[in-house]
């Protein structure tokens, strides 16, 4: 049906059903009043009422509204409006499904962020949100020997589904990369982004998430941990050793897992793969030693409210970059069988899944992230 057929079909019935209650879900056997057509609106959802719209339907939720009817549940009478349909097609603000881009432009900017007597360079994504609202936080910070600007189309999708987005890259050496004051240098960024930032007005400070890469998802998971504004981790191929050839162990490169585990206590998530698991050559480490990896971030995560975990089948450690050819660091990690491009879209599908439901509050995102519409090729576990 097109989408103008549509508009006429639900305009010919609200005329004749706006006077009456209008049963929802019901058989149309029930007397009682479950939802109302407004003028303006097509129907309204009980505030606290959890509502659940079904891909391919024509409607929008708003991205705050945190639920699900189950099938045959008919919806309360309705004080005030929580969510609503409307008869075009459009989606839930942050964007039809994770896996596609969202619904608003992002402009991009730079910025220079001076803490403790250290520089870290700032891209912030912003996303082209209504005047006077507020949208969540979310910062990154990349692996060893890398930039955000290699993760740009991820920072980009994310961004475009109604999130803050700041690469962070604090500063790191090759035979000097002091994880405790990178840390430092990212807590910081989320100081400068909520009070300094030209767009701070517009973020919601109670809810701030983090994420990262390799070394920059065990810089995230160290962040979390000492920072309570942080409200959801999600680590893409977590490592908890140290890479630079100096070795690690000393207090400037700590390990956290198991020992600090129980330090993480908001929603968690560990994405990753299991083919950098062990040496690539005679002469080559292994870019995610399977003792490091993100499987024992997620064992470690006892007290979590809530702990996720992703296996992309095939996949290997650069393959979460734009481009996993990036040179010679790229090159130290042997490439997986699985397609290159295939494991960028499904990590960004997980990535704005997890924020949209552990920030968002969109208990839609379940399905993708542990239910019937996880990406294929991933083996997802939670608690």
């Amino acid at each position: 049906m097109s989408h103008t057929a549509r508009l006429v079909r639900l305009s010919t019935l609200l005329a004749l059903l706006a006077p009456t209650a209008l049963s929802a879900c019901g058989d149309g056997t029930n007397d009682r009043a479950d939802a109302r057509v407004t003028p303006g609106l097509d129907a309204y959802v009980a505030p606290g009422t959890d509502a659940y719209v079904a891909p391919g339907t024509d409607a929008f939720v708003v991205a705050t509204d945190d639920a699900y009817v189950p099938p045959g549940v008919d919806a309360g009478p309705i004080a005030t409006p929580d969510a609503f349909v409307v008869g075009t097609d459009a989606a839930m603000t942050s964007g039809a499904a994770p896996s596609a881009r969202g619904t608003y432009s992002v402009t991009e900017s730079s910025a220079t962020v001076m803490a403790g007597g250290r520089s870290t360079p700032v891209t912030a994504y912003v996303p082209s949100i209504p005047a006077g609202t507020t949208a969540p936080l979310v910062v990154f910070v990349p692996g060893f020997q890398l930039t955000s600007s290699q993760y740009a189309g991820t920072l980009e999708h994310l961004a475009s589904h109604g999130f803050i987005v700041l690469g962070a890259d604090p500063s790191a050496s090759l035979f000097s990369a002091n994880h405790v004051n990178m840390a430092a240098d990212a807590r910081a960024v989320i100081t400068w982004a909520t009070s300094m930032a030209p767009f701070a007005s517009s973020v919601d400070a109670s809810r701030i998430g983090v994420t990262g890469h390799s070394l920059g998802g065990k810089v995230a998971t160290l962040v979390t941990m000492d920072d309570d504004r942080v409200r959801a981790l999600y680590a893409i191929d977590p490592v908890d050793g140290d890479p630079s050839p100096i070795g690690g162990g000393s207090s400037d490169r700590p390990d956290l897992v198991p020992s600090r585990g129980g330090d993480l206590t908001v929603a968690v998530g560990f994405a990753g793969e299991t083919t950098n698991g062990g040496s690539g050559g005679p002469f080559s480490m292994p870019c995610a030693p399977s003792d490091q990896n993100f499987e024992q971030f997620y064992a470690a995560a006892t007290a979590a409210s809530w702990a996720g975990q992703w296996e992309i089948e095939g996949a290997d450690h650069m393959d979460f970059l734009d481009d996993p050819a990036c040179g010679f660091t790229c090159s130290a990690c042997p490439d997986g069988p699985a397609d290159d491009a295939t494991v960028l879209a499904t990590n960004r599908t997980l990535l704005t899944a997890f924020f949209r439901r552990h920030l968002g509050g969109e208990a839609a995102m379940d399905a993708y992230l542990t239910g019937v519409s996880v990406p294929s090729g991933v083996t997802a576990m939670h608690r």
